[in-house]
């Protein structure tokens, strides 16, 4: 684990009412999935109307991460990102992190940490649990497959014309064989 990224960057183990009080705290930390969110939407053919984040945090209740977080203070954060079209929410996206299990309230994630869970409702619906595992743990393990996504993604990025790149037409990565 990072220590400067979870303590400074998300800011785990600073008081809950510091983050609570501070709204670039929720600008910065859902920026990159509002975005995401919004594309995914008008993608869709949704007409967006707005991008509604809420937060939550869970307190840690004894300390944490060797001391770094402290009994009290932030120990857990879960973002939802919601699109809303029409009065509805189309796309909404929770995230959640953790330092630990010992958490007020009780944030416990089954079977493992890095799990994926994608919910799309209709006809039929679809629900698919994801989770990776490699690496030191299953943090390692999520920051190596964000990190593929991007890097797999090189060839087609040198290869396209002039201009901007979104993942709603961008080519599917893939892995390239070098061998």
């Amino acid at each position: 684990w990072d220590p400067f990224l979870l303590t400074e960057v998300m800011r785990f183990g600073h008081p809950v009412a510091e983050l609570e009080a501070d709204p670039h705290y929720f600008d910065f930390m859902t920026n990159s999935f509002q975005q995401a969110c919004r594309m995914l939407a008008e993608a869709l053919a949704f007409d967006v109307e707005s991008v509604e984040t809420n937060p939550a945090f869970a307190r840690a209740r004894e300390d944490l991460l060797g001391g770094k977080v402290k009994a009290g203070s932030v120990g857990g954060i879960h973002l939802r990102v919601s699109v809303m079209a029409s009065g509805n929410a189309v796309v909404t996206e929770d995230l959640m992190w953790r330092v630990g299990d010992a958490l007020e309230p009780d944030w416990s994630i089954e079977p493992h940490t890095g799990v994926w869970k994608v919910h799309v409702d209709g006809d039929p619906g679809v629900h698919l649990n994801v989770g990776l595992s490699g690496g030191a743990n299953d943090a390692a393990a999520g920051t190596l497959g964000t990190a593929a996504r991007m890097i797999n993604s090189i060839p087609d990025v040198c290869a396209a014309p002039a201009g901007l790149l979104t993942v709603s037409n961008a080519p599917m990565p893939r892995c390239w064989n070098t061998a």
